[in-house]
């Protein structure tokens, strides 16, 4: 594969989860314009937060797979930093001090924030075999852990990489984002992590 994007590999499966209906969700319907904020107006505060976890992953047919890109990050004087490890099967691990300005990073969490989502079960999009990538974000809020993530194939759509649809697991639900609003986001971040 050609492109080169940020990501993790999970240790096991995802659990599927049931959607629940609108009344479980407080009489919301996580449909038609739902946006995370909206469900969750505690998550305002998101784009402050202070742990930036990037993990880019890949598996498939290469004497290279597993390949792992990790970027643990906290903010520090207006930079999100930290020592990101690159890792390949077989071959040792390699470090690389990173940063990733506030800003960048809190744009990210502004179009996690204002995406529509609908609250189903996550299916990556997948067009061919022996092809698995993983990009996962995470973060904690209100003490709870905060996670967007894909498994989908990466297609290019006008010089464009599209990694659609995406998930977000927070408060024990799961929501997914169908709309390529977040792969804009990435695009910036990818300025400064995922280059190895």
């Amino acid at each position: 594969m050609a492109a080169v994007w940020i990501a993790v590999v999970s240790v096991g499966p995802v659990p599927a989860q049931t959607p629940k209906s609108p009344e479980a969700m407080g009489g919301v319907a996580a449909a038609g314009g739902a946006t995370l904020l909206r469900l969750f107006p505690e998550l305002s505060g998101l784009p402050d937060a202070s742990v930036f976890h990037v993990v880019d992953s890949w598996m498939g047919l290469s004497p290279d797979s597993p390949v792992v890109r990790d970027y643990p990050l906290m903010l520090k004087n207006n930079e999100f930093v930290g020592e990101a490890i690159f890792s390949k099967h077989r071959k040792k691990d390699e470090k690389q001090n990173v940063a990733v300005p506030r800003d960048v990073v809190q744009k990210f969490w502004r179009v996690v924030l204002s995406a529509s989502v609908d609250e189903k079960e996550y299916e990556p999009r997948m067009s061919h075999t022996d092809d698995y990538p993983e990009l996962e974000f995470q973060t904690q809020i209100n003490e709870k852990p905060l996670r967007v993530w894909t498994k989908s194939q990466p297609k290019e759509v006008n010089s464009h990489w599209i990694r659609a649809p995406c998930a977000i697991d927070y408060s024990d639900r799961r929501f997914v984002f169908s709309t390529p609003e977040l792969d804009f986001a990435i695009d910036s971040l990818a300025d400064y992590i995922g280059k190895k």
